[in-house]
């Protein structure tokens, strides 16, 4: 069984937690530790008083306790669950280092990433991207450009494709919207 345990280990006023991942093999009476850096800051004198159970009675000081017993809850969670996935020959300093750096920026998947191919499935991908740099009203002109973009799909029974936008494309769309009465 792993173990996740955090330490100050530095000289400094403030720095960050130092990670211990401790677990023990087989046949070895001494458990293996990895050691790596979280990304959760405190200062010296605050982590000996947590170190030693003390009961804050300022609210700053108790609300930084309560943020550093959750953070480290989710770490120690996050790194016991990837463990008991791995094989333990591939557990090393390492490993350790890159578990911890994805529990903090976690790989995508390139479905996530990547740009749809159709045109309006692209519309839900750049409103989602785009999503706390856009005003209401812009994200009610393109729910209207999607849907006359929807509707003009169904009209022609075929999925806008950003490689099939040509010259072609252009003249069936302007019909389109002449028909409809859209304004140019």
């Amino acid at each position: 069984m792993a173990t996740v345990s955090f330490s100050y280990r530095s000289k400094k006023d403030t720095a960050f937690l130092e990670a211990r991942l401790s677990y023990r093999v087989q046949g070895n009476p001494n458990p293996l530790s990895f050691y790596t850096r979280s990304k959760i800051e405190v200062s010296k004198e605050f982590w000996k008083d947590y170190a030693k159970g003390v009961k804050f009675k300022d609210v700053t000081k108790n609300n930084l306790k309560k943020k550093i017993e959750t953070d480290t809850h989710d770490i120690r969670t996050y790194v016991i669950n990837e463990f008991e996935k791995t094989d333990l020959s591939q557990i090393d300093k390492e490993w350790f280092k890159t578990t911890i750096k994805h529990y903090y920026n976690p790989p995508q998947t390139e479905t996530e990433n990547k740009a749809p191919e159709g045109l309006v499935s692209y519309i839900d991908f750049y409103i989602k991207q785009k999503r706390d740099g856009l005003s209401k009203a812009q994200l009610t002109k393109w729910g209207v450009i999607k849907n006359k973009m929807q509707r003009f799909e169904h009209s022609t029974g075929q999925q806008i494709l950003f490689k099939n936008i040509n010259e072609d494309f252009l003249r069936e769309f302007s019909e389109y919207y002449k028909a409809e009465k859209y304004s140019k």
